[in-house]
């Protein structure tokens, strides 16, 4: 399987926990129809008849609505069955179940207790309350209860699978430690070889030990005696993928999921079936499966970190980065999910940033990565660098596309100033011509005025000749008397 220790070069490796038994949720997964059904029986031995009938109708409504994942209505129902029935060791450990697959930690630690204290080797709640306390990093207290439990009931073999099984999620791949868990287990399958918990603790030790085709081989014996145990499945699924058959590994599991009436499948198996998909670039279908666990399991991390990359995938980069910081606020403990915050800042084009921004996001991201690791890390360290210097492009980008716009402005001032120079000059000319207009107006008034005084002097011409017709008309009547008067002197 991917693991986030493993990412080697390449930052959009997508990233998968699965330990070996702790972190896996079919550790705890809900009882299926047979071992509810057996629990209905012994847990209504004290019960009337009225009493047992309510009560066995309220578990198999739980039951179902556990089915659909209805797990709010599934808490309200197992609480009215407990009502009936305060010694409901079984309805306290399905409420534990509930709990702890809500990421209530405490509140399933409670429940698995209080339905140990009815039974107190009642196995299903041992196991799960064993294994939570490993996975809240209470090994020590694990261990210390386990031991206790071993001691109290040396025949019930079971409780050494679980320390078995919690020991073997603590070591390392190859660690020599892994050969007394092995030893140890196979004194348990010597009393009991049909003992299906031990063969799948053999089958990690194997696998720890990098030994997949034998730990397949243990797990189809196992599988042969409990066809309906997911966790067979999905460690099946886990040893082809290490041997590169990822085609059979994807049969496996899908085969998994038909097989348990009440529809309850492990969000693990769904989870691996998502990675398988997206190896084979179908991003929809890995999608689907992510979600699918993670309705299952809400607090399972690696489904988390695996759909904020298969949303990348599709370039869904706002709803990626939002699945990664919402993870990240329940879970700060997961600096995993700081790396993948950094990566998609690194990669991802999200519209509302700018490129400068994300850049520099991506680095805070990865410094925080490394302050909560506080390991060195080659890899991180090469994109922080890779992050600097595609920062210092887009700084010079920036500033380049800065000069260019202010080269583009200078000549367009340049161009306004010569406009505004032309428009001057015409304005110029404009004002000659006016000026030259106006002299020429007043000349004009000058000739007007000049021709209205040569009018004048004609009229005194007019009146000169009148004059002269007024003498000459005198003249001609003098000469008539005078013509008139000589006459007169001839007769």
């Amino acid at each position: 399987m991917f693991s986030f220790n493993h990412i080697k070069a390449m930052y959009f490796v997508l990233l998968i926990s699965c330990g070996a038994g702790v972190n896996n949720p079919e550790n705890n997964q809900l009882s299926n129809n047979n071992i509810l059904d057996a629990g209905i029986k012994e847990e209504t031995s004290e019960l009337n008849e009225e009493e047992s009938a309510s009560f066995n109708e309220l578990l198999s409504k739980s039951n179902q609505l556990i089915a659909d994942h209805d797990y709010e209505n599934a808490e309200i129902t197992l609480k009215n069955a407990i009502k009936i029935n305060p010694k409901s060791f079984r309805s306290y450990y399905n409420l534990g179940v509930i709990s702890e697959r809500r990421g209530d930690y405490d509140n399933a630690e409670k429940y698995y207790l209080e339905s140990i204290n009815i039974k107190e080797n009642y196995f299903l709640a041992v196991k799960s309350y064993s294994i939570l306390l490993s996975k809240r990093s209470n090994q020590n207290k694990a261990f210390s209860f386990l031991n206790e439990k071993i001691e109290k009931y040396p025949d019930q073999i079971e409780f050494k699978n679980i320390l078995n099984r919690i020991k073997l999620s603590s070591l390392k791949d190859n660690d020599v430690l892994i050969n007394e868990i092995i030893s140890d287990t196979k004194k348990v399958l010597k009393i009991d070889e049909k003992n299906v918990d031990a063969m799948i603790v053999l089958a990690s030790a194997f696998y720890k030990q990098n030994k997949y085709e034998l730990a397949f081989a243990i797990l189809e014996n196992a599988k042969a005696l409990d066809d309906k145990n997911f966790e067979i499945f999905f460690k099946m699924a886990n040893s082809k993928i290490k041997l590169e058959e990822h085609r059979l590994a994807q049969t496996i599991l899908e085969e998994s999921l038909n097989i348990n009436s009440n529809g309850i499948a492990s969000a693990e198996i769904h989870n691996t079936l998502g990675l398988l998909y997206h190896r084979t670039g179908n991003y929809n279908l890995a999608e689907e499966h992510f979600r699918h666990a993670l309705a299952q399991w809400p607090d399972m991390i690696a489904a988390k970190i695996n759909l904020g990359n298969t949303l990348k995938s599709q370039q869904k980069y706002v709803e990626s980065m939002s699945v990664f910081k919402e993870s990240y606020e329940k879970n700060q403990d997961k600096p995993e999910l700081l790396y993948n915050i950094a990566i998609l800042y690194l990669d991802g084009k999200i519209e509302e940033l700018s490129s400068l921004d994300r850049l520099k996001l991506s680095i805070e991201y990865f410094n925080k990565f490394k302050q909560k690791t506080n390991i060195p890390d080659e890899n991180v360290d090469s994109y922080i660098i890779e992050a600097q210097k595609r920062l210092e492009v887009e700084i010079k980008k920036a500033e380049q596309s800065r000069n260019q716009a202010k080269s583009v402005e200078e000549p367009r001032n340049s161009e306004d100033n010569d406009k505004s120079n032309d428009e001057s000059g015409q304005d110029s000319e404009k004002n000659d011509k006016d000026l030259n207009s106006s002299k020429n107006d007043d000349e004009s008034g000058q000739d007007s005025e000049k021709n209205d005084k040569d009018l004048n002097p004609s009229k005194d011409d007019d009146d000169n000749d009148n004059q002269d017709i007024n003498n000459s008309k005198d003249n001609a009547q003098d000469d008539a008397q005078d013509d008139a008067d000589a006459g007169l002197n001839s007769e």
